[in-house]
């Protein structure tokens, strides 16, 4: 006879720090790099949340452990807090990661006369 012991689903760990850019323009595409590990090794998505009163962006799953590489384009100018949790394929959410402070500032274009 045997017997099976199932191991308790836990939620995935905060990701890290978003990686990236720390100064960047209106209008500009920025991508920002995380990852989060589940320990119970199933897959995981990363929810961004850009600080700047938009739609959070959430990745696809992905292997636990895997970088994730989220963008974004800010179209209006100041200090954004980005943070990132995981959500487990079995719909556990984890903690914020630690934030990362971007400066946008307004793109001027030049006008021909």
């Amino acid at each position: 006879t045997s017997v099976l012991i199932e191991r308790e689903n836990a939620p995935p760990s905060a990701p890290s720090t978003p990686a990236g850019k720390d100064i960047a323009f209106t209008g500009e595409h920025v991508e920002y790099v995380v990852f989060a590990t589940d320990p119970n090794g199933d897959p995981v998505s990363i929810t961004m949340d850009w600080g700047d009163e938009t739609a959070p962006t959430r990745s696809p799953s992905v292997p636990s452990g895997s970088n994730v590489t989220i963008g974004h384009t800010f179209s209006r100018a100041g200090i954004f807090d980005i943070r990132a949790f995981a959500t487990d394929s079995k719909g556990l959410i984890g903690t914020f990661s630690n934030a990362k402070s971007v400066a946008i500032s307004l793109r001027f274009v030049e006008c021909e006369e």
